[in-house]
């Protein structure tokens, strides 16, 4: 059983050393991405409940008569 040779030393954490790098940037900007998604996604809610509380306001004060009675 031989040694491996000295580039055989080199090559694999060389290799292992740009898989983290490669691995660190993708997964960044992959994160990045993402929270960028979820924070859109809760300002659209967010307006949504806001549209709905004002609609629905705005529908209770329209629906009541002034004299209390239903109108045809």
């Amino acid at each position: 059983m031989t040694l491996p040779s000295a580039d055989h030393l080199f090559y694999i954490p060389i290799i292992l050393v740009i898989g983290f790098i490669l691995g660190f940037v993708f997964g960044r900007k992959s994160l990045i991405r993402q929270m960028e998604e979820r924070r859109e996604m809760l300002r659209r809610r967010k307006e949504r409940q806001k549209a709905k509380a004002e609609g629905e306001a705005s529908e209770s004060d329209t629906s009541a008569s002034p004299s209390g009675e239903m109108s045809d």
